[in-house]
């Protein structure tokens, strides 16, 4: 379900939102009532927009991959091709890619709170 050779620096990284929070990322989505009117009246089917999220994730040694759940995407795979420590926390941030449409879904996963891993997991960015 994943590409492997996607380039993650031409994506760039999913911020910690665990650390960071949402609110200082909420002004970019701010607009008026008329583009709200206009957009619901075009995407009435539309279930999200736009996805932020961080999820525990769980790490397969025998396969060298992490596995997350992310709301409406599901169950995600991603190979990382290093081993893991059993006892490490696992977490991945996530977010959808494209501006009102969700055009794919860009991850970067985190190992006791230390990047390892950062790419396109889902569509195109």
């Amino acid at each position: 379900m994943c590409d492997e050779n996607v380039d993650a620096a031409d994506l760039g990284d999913v911020p910690d939102y665990e650390l960071l929070g949402f609110e200082e990322n909420l002004n970019q989505f701010v607009v008026n009532p008329e583009q709200i009117a206009e957009v619901n009246s075009t995407l009435q089917d539309v279930k999200a927009l736009n996805l932020k999220v961080c999820v525990g994730a769980k790490y397969d040694k025998s396969k060298k991959t992490v596995c997350f759940k992310v709301p409406i995407y599901g169950n995600l795979c991603v190979k990382v091709g290093i081993s893991i420590p059993i006892n490490a926390q696992i977490k991945v941030c996530a977010e959808t890619c494209g501006r009102f449409i969700p055009t794919g879904l860009k991850a970067t996963i985190y190992v006791n709170n230390n990047k390892i891993w950062s790419g396109k997991v889902v569509g195109s960015c």
